[in-house]
């Protein structure tokens, strides 16, 4: 796959992706959470710390570095 493909592949995720996501935010404002993701919510309550730290160590060389 050519450069030229690399790009339009990419723009054809990320819209997907944008569009989804507005789907899903105006479903979650008009009928609320639904039960399946409210019970994995609240499973992991609490985790929310830890799974932050778990991102931050997982991406620590490839985001932190090039900041600096």
């Amino acid at each position: 796959m050519n450069r030229r493909g690399h790009t339009i592949w990419g723009a054809v995720v990320a819209v997907t992706a944008a569009v989804l996501f507005v789907i899903l935010g105006v479903r979650v404002t008009r009928y609320g959470e639904p039960d399946l993701l409210a019970t994995w919510e609240h499973a992991l309550a609490g985790h929310s710390a830890l799974v932050a730290w778990w991102l931050t160590w997982s991406c620590y060389v490839f985001a932190l570095v090039p900041i600096a």
